[in-house]
């Protein structure tokens, strides 16, 4: 079955809630769909947003980018999940630099 683009979202954002969970983390979630953020994980009794969770449908798994690392006024993160084709690594994030928090 395919999916449009708000069920990706929605699904994507259950697999981080359920990875997170999985870690030992509690979650919140925001009430309402006007919100910049889906969900906060919360640690020590501290909500904290200090990572942006990507979740990967083809491999089925969650990657933690901390937030100091995103520059002012980006929309959209990428990773890698192979080397480029031509070898290049500047400005290039591999997922595998993000699969733990």
């Amino acid at each position: 079955m395919e999916l449009n683009r708000k069920a990706k979202g929605d699904l994507a954002e259950l697999k981080v809630a359920t990875d997170l969970r999985a870690r030992g983390y509690e979650i919140v979630f925001p009430y309402g769909e006007d919100w910049d953020f889906d969900l906060i994980r919360c640690r020590e009794s501290s909500a904290i947003i200090d990572w942006l969770a990507v979740w990967d449908a083809t491999m089925d798994r969650c990657y933690y980018l901390p937030v100091a690392e995103l520059g002012t006024g980006m929309t959209e993160v990428r990773l890698r999940l192979a080397l480029t084709a031509n070898s290049q690594i500047r400005r290039v994030r591999m997922a595998s630099d993000y699969a733990d928090i």
